[in-house]
């Protein structure tokens, strides 16, 4: 995938997420404007973002609506390889957290996003944890019974 079918693919991804999570009175664009006052990046590339992406509850924030196409947007996303960027520490860690901090609060979330680390990004430090974590929980059963994940 070139770099800059990926960056149009995140924009679009932003743009839908925006649009499910902005304030109703306000226009994608107002939103961005408005979270840019603030000094604060409303893409997937912020890890910040992402990560509040994955954690906010419905009731949390009268502005995050529809929790479970969030969800689904990012899970599909993710496999389709153009969510994270892989090099990007910052963002992974913040994504990591995320799943993290699912753990108790939505397990099938936390399974989709541990199958799809598996399936899209192998041979990276996020598989490795990932491993880990369903090593710990047992979420999937891919690669859970395997002490070796190569």
């Amino acid at each position: 995938m070139t770099v800059s079918y990926r960056k149009s693919l995140q924009t679009k991804l932003d743009n839908k997420l925006i649009a499910l999570v902005k304030p109703s009175h306000m226009s994608n664009d107002e939103y961005k404007i408005a979270c840019n006052m603030e000094s604060f990046d409303p893409t997937i590339k912020n890890g910040s973002y992402l990560h509040w992406l994955m954690t906010a509850d419905e009731g949390e924030d009268s502005a995050f609506k529809i929790k479970e196409k969030v969800h689904a947007l990012i899970v599909n996303a993710l496999k389709k390889k153009y969510l994270l960027d892989i090099d990007d520490a910052e963002q992974c860690s913040y994504f990591y957290d995320g799943i993290v901090d699912n753990v108790v609060k939505d397990k099938h979330f936390v399974e989709q996003l541990i199958e799809s680390v598996f399936e899209a990004y192998p041979d990276t430090e996020l598989f490795d944890c990932c491993w880990r974590l369903n090593r710990a929980f047992g979420f999937t059963s891919k690669y859970y019974f395997s002490k070796d994940h190569e």
